[in-house]
């Protein structure tokens, strides 16, 4: 019957190389159904942990360096600060 054949270098396809349409309308076509969307959401969960480790590693070096500015702003506030007056 139908089948089709895609090149080595599409690597982002995930429809096995031996399987055709006829076997895919078989029986077992929830199984290979299944197979697809955990191949497919495997490689997309790795992206998205991915994509989190980087959020939450710049997320960790804004608050870092946000609290630093906000100590430096509060030293220099202490520094300037003569009773209820500012020297500056």
């Amino acid at each position: 019957m139908y089948s089709f054949q895609y090149d080595e270098s599409e690597t982002w396809s995930i429809w096995p190389n031996h399987l055709s349409l006829s076997e895919f309308t078989s029986g077992r076509s929830d199984t290979i159904i299944s197979y697809l969307f955990r191949a497919f959401f495997n490689g997309v969960r790795d992206k998205v942990n991915d994509i989190q480790t980087e959020i939450l590693d710049r997320m960790a070096l804004l608050t870092k360096a946000v609290e630093e500015l906000r100590m430096t702003l509060y030293h220099y506030e202490k520094a300037v600060e003569v009773g209820d007056d500012f020297v500056r």
